[in-house]
């Protein structure tokens, strides 16, 4: 064979040996990072969670402000069009604010309300009475998850009847408790406020993981209360959308306040997606009107090992 000849088989069988090894390693590989996939994924779907002050008061009692929050429709027309919406949203865990007791009696009649663990701070005594002006209110938290313990207790300072609710969740094996908020209202409540704080993280940890969420009405920085914050709780909203003030009150003006929230302490459970639910809107007597004067929160937490196969995106769930 001349020597050229042999040089040109020689290197050819150098190339093939090459790419046979790469196709070895690269087989080897993939096998592997599919094997850990599967280990890391399965059975670790995204937990899905929204929290609404649903404001859910009759036009009647609302007077004045009902055409202002463009609210005109009955309560029992806006209860419709949003249980519509929590259902088409397929959430996981569900914290509401400002649940009356016509709203609760609505939604616990629900078909779709009876694959989830519902607990309330409504008392006995505020179900069973007859109101004339402006019916009570209070917090529900809705799970598809076991509830194990739940509580309603008073906040402290409170002139409104206001109350922190808590549930604790066995998700995927893990206990996770929810704080589900209604902080005091008034512009000059701010020292009320952060005393209400105070109560909450000292309730909360008590608890190994657990996510604080609902109307802490106070904007983004805002003082005293943002003190009383404590960095053991991420917050979502500021580490996904850093740019984005993310008003859910007045949300429609350039004086939008982020008054909603959901907060994190969490070691199994990491925040991926965070965003609003701004179809707020639905029509009645040929006029666009609001569910609510706020916007809800929804977020979507994986556990930490499976964050970066990214499952599936929140809008899609």
């Amino acid at each position: 064979m001349p020597k050229v000849m042999f040089q040109q088989l020689s290197q050819l069988s150098k190339l093939v040996r090459i790419k046979l090894l790469t196709l070895v390693i690269g087989i080897v590989f993939f096998t592997i990072s599919f094997a850990e996939e599967s280990t890391v994924t399965h059975g670790h779907k995204a937990i899905k969670i929204l929290t609404y002050n649903v404001k859910m008061h009759d036009q009647s009692a609302l007077g004045q402000m009902a055409d202002t929050l463009k609210m005109n429709a009955p309560a029992a027309i806006r209860a419709k069009h949003l249980l519509k919406q929590l259902k088409t949203q397929n959430i996981d865990v569900i914290g509401l604010q400002e649940v009356t007791p016509s709203l609760l009696k609505t939604l616990l009649s629900q078909p779709w309300v009876k694959d989830y663990h519902v607990v309330h701070s409504l008392t006995e005594r505020q179900l069973d009475a007859s109101y004339i002006l402006m019916e009570p209110y209070g917090q529900v938290i809705m799970s598809r998850f076991p509830v194990t313990y739940s509580e309603s207790k008073s906040l402290k300072k409170t002139r409104l009847n206001r109350k922190l609710l808590l549930a604790q969740l066995t998700i995927h094996g893990t206990a996770v408790t929810f704080a589900n908020i209604h902080l005091e209202s008034f512009p000059e409540d701010g020292s009320i406020r952060a005393i209400q704080l105070q109560q909450v993280f000292k309730e909360t940890n008590r608890f190994e993981n657990a996510v604080v969420l609902g109307d802490f009405n106070f904007d983004n920085n805002q003082q005293p209360e943002s003190s009383f914050l404590p960095e053991s709780f991420s917050d979502p909203w500021v580490m996904i959308n850093p740019k984005d003030k993310g008003a859910t009150y007045s949300y429609s003006t350039k004086n939008g306040k982020r008054l909603d929230r959901v907060l994190i302490n969490s070691k199994p459970w990491k925040p991926r997606d965070i965003t609003l639910l701004t179809e707020n809107n639905f029509e009645y007597n040929n006029e666009q009107q609001s569910l609510s004067d706020h916007l809800a929160v929804m977020i979507a937490l994986v556990p930490k090992k499976a964050f970066i196969q990214n499952e599936e995106c929140l809008s899609s769930c």
